[in-house]
């Protein structure tokens, strides 16, 4: 699930947009640097509630949507932001709304991993972010593209 993600031990401010039932939170914890704090942003309660029990001090879980959750963060400083938000599911101006925020926050050498189920919302990525690459992940159910970025 993580093998795009570049870990450094400069990677101590993490943004999961979507935690979901907790599969890539779950990861994100295991893999994660001990210094490392992680967000996961959730809208639906019940997912939310769900999560809760992940909680530490050095992992938080939100009920919020993305973009205000992404608002809670400075400008420049988050180093890493996995979403697996359905941005083909969602109204296009929110999802661009969503990539910006993202943007914003991202520091100039973070990464922005987006899982997408189409490849509708590539030029809405790339307004935001430089794609490096694209990959295919065939085990995830459904399978999903994977965008791995950069700050632009």
């Amino acid at each position: 699930m993580l093998k795009h993600v570049q870990w450094s031990s400069s990677s101590q401010t993490i943004v999961e947009l979507g935690g979901g039932k907790g599969p890539m939170t779950r990861a994100l914890i295991s893999q994660k640097w001990k210094t490392a704090h992680l967000t996961s942003c959730e809208l639906d309660r019940d997912r939310y509630e769900w999560l809760k029990h992940l909680e530490s001090d050095s992992v938080k879980i939100v009920l919020l949507d993305a973009e205000k959750c992404l608002s809670t963060f400075a400008r420049g400083s988050v180093d890493l932001i996995i979403s697996t938000l359905p941005l083909g599911s969602m109204p296009p101006e929110h999802a661009r709304d969503i990539l910006k925020a993202a943007a914003d926050v991202l520091s100039p050498n973070g990464q922005y991993i987006q899982y997408q189920y189409f490849a509708t919302n590539r030029k809405d990525v790339e307004q935001f972010f430089v794609i490096e690459k694209v990959d295919w992940e065939a085990m995830n159910f459904p399978p999903a593209f994977i965008y791995i970025c950069k700050k632009r």
